[in-house]
């Protein structure tokens, strides 16, 4: 059956494609992403429940290996496909944007390919915190840029954003069950709806900055992006994680939150530094689309063996019995 969530990847191309050609209807529409990204969190909240949480804290290992791929993978990944670049602010701007974490958009997808919905909340939240500490560190260690990010400012952001409408989301679920359960019967043809005008916005309001990166480079930061997740994926595979765990961890680790890093990239390196992460706010969105996209086809064609196989086992066990 062919739905909206299962064409995420062909409208994604398609709607950043028109907002680039004629973004005049969306220009200045861009002061409703907040409101975009509470719904988002709040569809989420319906599939959570305290329990889970509890769940994923008691398998820390997921957690701890989101919180370093964030750190470690995505710099080093920057450094070897930035030697292909021959513009030192723009290098500086994504590796700014590699260092930054928590990316609000990342929850939704994950829910969207029916990942571990506790578990991208709790990485978040940890990188988050970490990278108050670590993104400074790093970059006045490795390039000798100051940046200050304030927890004063980024805690009630997350939490007006994210944590507040996942709150009400859970509270929703435990004391409306029937409305709820009618809601998630629609839950991926909205969250798809709202990730497909957000980055409309996005295209839409930054398109005059995109046209001063070369397309090469734009090339070049999609194929981070698809990179980050295949790679990510494929490493908490490696170590045994289950296939939820794994897509969890890549669509949290690879999405970067690009607000936060084109202002430190602005305020630290230069204005062309930090068109980058508004680059990347459109290509992070169309690789996660792909990915989504992939990794639900592969989960149907499962469930559809799965059902094969069953049906075939019913029938030999009717024809043993018939036979005795």
């Amino acid at each position: 059956m062919i739905t909206i969530h299962r064409l995420f990847p062909v409208l994604a191309i398609c709607i950043a494609a028109l907002a680039w050609y004629n973004p005049f209807p969306l220009l200045g529409l861009d002061n409703a992403l907040p409101a975009l990204l509470m719904s988002m969190s709040l569809f989420v909240g319906l599939q959570l429940r305290w329990q889970d949480f509890r769940r994923v804290w008691h398998k820390p290992e997921a957690i701890a290996l989101g919180v370093i791929l964030q750190f470690t993978t995505l710099p080093i990944l920057v450094f070897l496909l930035s030697l292909l670049l021959n513009h030192e602010d723009i290098q500086l701007g994504w590796f700014i944007a590699a260092l930054c974490a928590g990316s609000m958009i990342s929850i939704a997808l994950v829910s969207l390919t029916d990942g571990d919905n506790a578990l991208a909340v709790s990485i978040n939240i940890i990188s988050v915190g970490w990278s108050v500490i670590a993104t400074p560190w790093l970059l006045q260690w490795l390039f000798a840029i100051t940046i200050t990010p304030e927890l004063a400012q980024i805690l009630p952001t997350w939490t007006a954003y994210v944590i507040f409408p996942l709150a009400i989301g859970m509270a929703l679920r435990q004391w409306l069950p029937q409305a709820t359960e009618s809601l998630l019967a629609y839950q991926k043809t909205i969250l798809t709806l709202l990730l497909l005008t957000t980055l409309a916005l996005v295209v839409a309001n930054h398109q005059s900055e995109f046209l001063y990166l070369t397309v090469g480079t734009l090339l070049l930061l999609a194929t981070y992006n698809i990179l980050a997740l295949i790679i990510t994926y494929r490493l908490a595979r490696a170590i045994d994680l289950t296939v939820v765990e794994a897509k969890t961890i890549a669509l949290v680790v690879a999405m970067q939150p690009t607000d936060q890093s084109a202002h430190f990239a602005l305020t630290g390196v230069s204005y062309l530094a930090s068109l980058v992460s508004h680059a990347l706010s459109a290509t992070q969105l169309i690789a996660a689309s792909l990915f989504c996209s992939y990794h639900y086809e592969r989960t149907q064609r499962n469930i559809a063996q799965s059902r094969q196989q069953q049906g075939i086992a019913a029938t030999l066990n009717k024809s043993e019995n018939s036979c005795e």
